[in-house]
C-alpha cells in the first residue's frame, strides 16, 4: 500500500544507460524509482538512450536481483524503435541518401537477426555511418558516426518507416531522441522527467512542452581540483549548466554542493537538496563476528577512487599490525597498476584484489571498517551501505558527502585528503581498541537508520510540490542591458584656502590630522542603470534580486557589498559606496590580495551576472600600473576598461 502521496502525474526517469553492475549513479536511479514504486503513489517508467542490443537479458537480470521491481517498465530507445514501426507518422518528404563508397559490417542481435550495419571508408577502421535494423531487416534509423571529417556525405539523422521513407530528419541525434521521449507524454497530464545522466540531459535539452517538469540530479563533483566553488568546471558538466534556467529543479545530494552552485550561478529557486537514502539489508542470522583486523573496500578500480593511497596506508598499518588485511572488491582499468602498487609495497599477503563479486557486500558484515580514499565523491552510496551493516568508514574528507555522512569518532573517521598516515593511524586505533570499534559500529547503524526511505520520500514530495507551485512563476531572461556611469575612487574635493592653510600648519607643527583622507584610501563609488527584458506568466520585476559582491576566486571568498537598488519601470538604478579596506577582509587569516566586483541578478529560476569594469568613456589613453615588487607598467588605453 502506498504510504506517501506524490503530486499527480507521470513519472519518467531517463539515463544514458541502465545496466546491471553499473556504478553509483545507476544504483541511485534504480533505488529512487524502486522506493517511489513501493512506497508512494508514483508509477515510474525508466528510459535509456544507449544502443546496447542486450536489454531483454539486462532487464531480466535487474528483475532477478531485485534492483528493478517486476512490472516497472524499462524502455530503450533503440529497442523501442526496433520493435515499433513509425508507419503512423507521415513521410517527411526527404529522400534517404544512398550509401556509396563505404564497406559494411553487420552486427548481430542476440536473437540472430541483424541489429546494426557499420559503414566505413575503404582501408579505414573509422566507422562513418550506422544503420539500425528492425527484426525483419528493414532500417529504422540512419545516423552519421565518427568525427565530421571521417564521415560520408550523409551528415543528418533519419528516422525511417517500414517502406524505407524518412519520417523525420534532424542535424543531430538530439532531435529523434526528444521525439521519442515525447511519445510517452499523455495528453493534458503533468509529467515529471527525472534525468540522472549528464549525457542524457545534453541529448534531450532543450525540451519545451508545458506538460513537462524537468528535474536533473547531480551525482558527482562538478569542478576540477582543488574543488572550490570557483574551480574550473569539468567538461562533462559544462553543457548541463547552460540549461539550469530551463530546469524545474536542479537537485544536489549535499547542501555544500548546492551552496557551491549558488555561489557560482546564483541562488535561484530551482536549486534543491535531496540526500541519498540507504536500504538496510536484513542482518544474517546469526550475526557473524567481525574480524578485528579485517578491513574492506568496495569501489571501481579507477582514478577517482585513489586506491593507491589505501594500499600505501595499509603498508603502514602492517608495519604495526602484521596480521591486518584489506580486501578490495571491484574491477576497473587500474587493476594492473594497483597490483603493481601492492607488490612494490610488499603487502601481497595483506592487501588482496578480489575483483568484481556480486556478493561483496556480505563482507561488510564481518569487516571492522571500510576505507575510502577518493579524490572526490557525490554522496556515496557505498559508505551508507557500509554503515547500514554496522561497518564504520575511514575516509578522506573530500567534496562532497563524506563530511555529511561521517561524524568523526562517532560512526567512522575523517582524514585530510592525501594524509595517508592519518588513514593508517585510524586503522591501527580500531584494531588495538575493540571496544571503540564496537562503539563506532553502533554509531554506523544509528546513522544509517536516519537515512531510511521515509525521510528520502518526504524530501522528494517537498521538492515536487514546490516544482508544481513554482511553475507559474518561472521566468525567462531575454536581455539585460547594463550602463555603468560611475566606477572608481570618489573624486577628491578641494579644501577652501583657509582650511587648506590650517591643515598645512598643523602638519608643519607635527600634529596628527583628523582627516581620514590623508591616511586611508578614498571610498569607491559605483553607479549604473540596468534594464531587464524577460517574460513570465505571473512573476513581476518586483521579484528581481540584485546583489553586488567582492569576489576573490583564487581563495574562494565572497563578501557582500552594500547596494542601493531603485526600480523605475523596467529600469533598475544601482548605486554603492564601499570602503576598499573592508572588501579585502573576509575574516580569515589570509586576506585577499585581489578581488573583483560581481553584479548578479536573480529572478526566480533565472540568473544573470557580470564582472564590473570601468565605463569606456572614462578609460584614459594611458595608465600606470605597479606590480607587487613596485615595478611600473605603462598601459595603452585600448587595453584597459571594457
Amino acid at each position: 500500500m502506498s504510504e506517501i502521496e506524490f503530486p499527480e502525474g507521470q513519472y519518467l526517469s531517463i539515463s544514458g544507460r541502465i545496466h546491471p553492475g553499473s556504478g553509483g549513479q545507476t544504483k541511485a536511479l534504480l533505488m529512487r524509482n524502486r522506493l517511489f514504486a513501493q512506497h508512494s503513489t508514483a508509477e515510474p517508467v525508466l528510459l535509456a538512450l544507449d544502443d546496447s542490443p542486450k536489454y531483454p537479458k539486462m532487464r531480466e537480470a535487474l528483475y532477478e536481483s531485485g534492483q528493478l521491481p517486476r512490472g516497472m517498465p524499462l524502455f530503450n530507445v533503440f529497442e523501442w524503435y526496433r520493435d515499433n514501426t513509425v508507419d503512423h507518422l507521415p513521410p517527411s518528404g526527404d529522400v534517404l541518401p544512398v550509401v556509396r563508397g563505404l564497406e559494411k559490417v553487420s552486427i548481430r542481435h542476440p536473437d540472430g537477426t541483424v541489429y546494426k550495419t557499420q559503414y566505413a571508408k575503404r582501408s579505414s577502421d573509422n566507422v562513418a555511418l550506422l544503420d539500425y535494423h528492425r527484426a525483419d531487416g528493414s532500417v529504422f534509423l540512419r545516423v552519421p558516426a565518427g568525427e565530421p571529417n571521417e564521415r560520408s556525405t550523409i551528415t543528418d539523422v533519419y528516422l525511417i518507416n517500414s517502406n524505407g521513407e524518412p519520417v523525420g530528419r534532424w542535424p543531430t541525434q538530439q532531435g529523434w531522441r526528444r521525439q521519442w521521449v515525447l511519445n510517452f507524454l499523455e495528453p493534458n497530464r503533468r509529467t515529471f522527467l527525472f534525468c540522472d545522466s549528464r549525457y542524457a540531459i545534453a541529448n534531450i535539452m532543450p525540451m519545451r512542452d508545458e506538460r513537462l517538469h524537468i528535474i536533473h540530479l547531480v551525482h558527482n563533483v562538478h569542478v576540477r581540483s582543488p574543488y572550490s566553488w570557483s574551480s574550473a568546471i569539468t567538461s562533462t558538466y559544462r553543457p548541463l549548466f547552460t540549461f539550469v534556467p530551463q530546469l524545474d529543479a536542479l537537485v544536489t545530494l549535499t547542501s555544500r554542493q548546492g551552496e557551491d552552485l549558488a555561489a557560482r550561478f546564483g541562488a535561484t529557486e530551482n536549486l534543491f537538496v535531496v540526500p541519498n537514502p540507504v536500504e538496510t539489508p536484513p542482518p544474517p542470522s546469526p550475526l557473524p563476528a567481525r574480524d578485528p583486523k579485517g578491513f574492506v573496500i568496495l569501489a571501481r578500480l579507477e582514478f577517482q577512487k585513489r586506491l593507491e593511497d589505501a594500499i600505501r596506508a595499509f603498508a603502514l598499518v602492517v608495519k604495526e599490525e602484521p596480521d591486518a588485511t584489506l580486501d578490495i572488491y571491484g574491477d576497473g582499468t587500474l587493476h594492473p597498476f594497483l597490483a603493481g602498487e601492492i607488490k612494490n609495497h610488499g603487502v601481497q599477503e595483506s592487501v588482496r584484489l578480489r575483483g568484481f563479486d556480486p556478493q561483496a557486500r556480505k563482507a561488510l558484515w564481518t569487516a571492522t571498517g571500510m576505507l575510502m580514499t577518493s579524490r572526490f565523491e557525490g554522496y556515496p552510496l557505498a559508505s551508507l551501505e557500509a554503515m547500514s551493516q554496522g561497518c564504520p568508514v575511514i575516509s578522506y574528507d573530500v567534496k562532497y558527502g563524506l563530511r555529511e555522512q561521517i561524524t568523526d569518532g562517532v560512526n567512522g573517521f575523517l582524514a585530510e585528503a592525501g594524509d595517508v598516515q592519518a588513514i593508517a593511524d585510524h586503522v591501527v586505533r580500531m584494531i588495538r581498541n575493540p571496544d571503540m570499534a564496537a562503539e563506532l559500529s553502533r554509531g554506523a547503524f544509528e546513522h544509517a537508520e536516519r537515512h531510511d526511505y521515509r525521510a528520502f520520500l518526504e524530501d522528494w514530495r517537498s521538492v515536487l510540490e514546490q516544482v508544481v507551485e513554482m511553475r507559474e512563476h518561472r521566468t525567462t531572461i531575454q536581455s539585460v542591458n547594463l550602463k555603468v556611469t560611475r566606477l572608481g575612487f570618489r573624486r577628491a574635493r578641494r579644501l577652501p584656502d583657509s582650511l587648506a592653510k590650517g591643515a598645512l600648519l598643523r602638519r608643519l607643527n607635527g600634529r596628527r590630522t583628523s582627516s581620514a583622507g590623508f591616511t586611508t584610501a578614498r571610498p569607491v563609488e559605483f553607479a549604473a542603470r540596468l534594464k531587464l527584458t524577460g517574460r513570465s506568466n505571473k512573476a513581476t520585476l518586483d521579484d528581481v534580486i540584485i546583489t553586488l559582491e567582492a569576489v576573490d576566486e583564487e581563495a574562494g571568498s565572497i563578501n557582500a557589498v552594500p547596494l542601493e537598488v531603485r526600480r523605475v519601470n523596467e529600469h533598475f538604478m544601482l548605486s554603492s559606496t564601499l570602503d576598499p579596506a573592508q572588501i579585502f577582509l573576509d575574516g580569515t587569516a589570509n586576506p585577499a590580495s585581489a578581488v573583483r566586483l560581481r553584479l548578479r541578478l536573480v529572478w526566480h529560476n533565472s540568473s544573470w551576472q557580470t564582472w564590473l569594469g570601468r565605463p569606456r568613456k572614462l578609460a584614459p589613453n594611458f595608465e600606470l600600473s605597479y606590480s607587487g615588487s613596485g615595478e611600473l607598467t605603462l598601459l595603452r588605453g585600448p587595453q584597459v576598461g571594457r
